[in-house]
């Protein structure tokens, strides 16, 4: 399938998705709100007993924050624990609502509703939570595989080298190729639940299996259509760091405009990871020619040298 065509019919997907967009976003306000309306309740009483807090409206500035530590670290450490297992709880219902978005977006017609949205939630759980783990444990091995290596040869480079630019270089470099192949898994991973939802599969190792030979048999097209997913959250995530560096919080008017460009960036995370779901699918249903075919079908598919692909 042409990556253009893929990129076209993953927007159009998403585009056919705001009511589906604007029910996630609410989710994940109502699960922010149960922290933030009480921390700001403490905040609101703290910044009568700390004048450094005002400061660090304008920005960060570490001896603001630590004065502010000092005086009122306690009424806040509470809510450490608090941002932890919400964040947990997080992670787990975005693997829960990452079903529903598959489910929604694979029908033809895109129609949403509740009944079908957590339908495909809760259908896809358990095998979407046995990849979030397969992720993780991935992810945890790549770290050690790149930084304990890198810390061997930074602590050897510091007794030998002139200059400190050097071992900046070489961390940057690691940290290029670790950015690389934690970005390689997690497209393996979003094809692999691409593959599970497309051959109504539970089998979550067959198919981050499979969806590691369609990554590297295909991978140019997989990276390129990646790679252009990325422009616009990237154009996005710049235009908010200018924002936020151009405005400062002076007046209420001031505060509730920084709230609201916060909260459209918020529904916009959302939309583009639609955006992303649905190119990935129509390019790999596109590659193959398929509908529904299950994981023996593709794998034989795939043994075969005359495949025929839609290129």
């Amino acid at each position: 399938m042409n990556l253009l065509k893929a990129y076209s019919k993953g927007f159009t997907s998403a585009v056919k998705s705001k009511k589906m967009t604007s029910l996630i976003y609410l989710i994940i306000l109502l699960l922010g709100l149960t922290v933030a309306v009480p921390f700001f309740r403490v905040m609101k009483n703290e910044m009568g007993y700390s004048m450094s807090v005002y400061s660090l409206l304008h920005g960060f500035d570490f001896t603001s924050y630590s004065d502010f530590l000092l005086h009122s670290g306690k009424a806040i450490k509470p809510f450490t624990s608090i941002i932890f297992w919400i964040s947990i709880f997080y992670i787990i219902f975005s693997v829960f609502l990452s079903g529903g978005i598959l489910h929604i977006i694979y029908n033809k017609e895109n129609k949403f509703s509740l009944k079908e949205f957590f339908y495909g939630c809760g259908n896809y759980i358990l095998p979407f939570l046995k990849l979030a783990l397969i992720n993780f444990i991935l992810q945890v091995i790549i770290l050690v595989i790149v930084y304990f290596p890198l810390t061997l040869i930074l602590t050897g480079l510091s007794k030998s080298v002139e200059s400190e630019a050097t071992l900046v270089y070489v961390f940057i470099a690691g940290v290029v190729v670790q950015l690389i192949l934690s970005s390689l898994i997690f497209l393996i991973s979003d094809y692999s639940k691409v593959i599970m939802f497309v051959n109504e599969s539970r089998k979550a190792i067959a198919s981050f299996w499979l969806s590691t030979k369609f990554v590297f048999r295909y991978f140019f097209k997989v990276v390129f259509l990646f790679l252009l997913l990325l422009i616009l959250p990237i154009s996005a995530i710049a235009a908010y760091l200018i924002f936020s560096q151009e405005i400062f919080i002076r007046s209420k008017i001031t505060f509730l405009v920084v709230v609201l460009v916060q909260q459209v960036f918020v529904w916009l995370r959302v939309w583009f990871k639609i955006w992303f779901w649905g190119s990935e699918l129509s390019l790999f249903t596109g590659i193959f020619n398929i509908v529904r075919k299950s994981d023996s079908e593709i794998e034989e598919e795939w043994n075969v040298e005359e495949l025929t692909v839609d290129s």
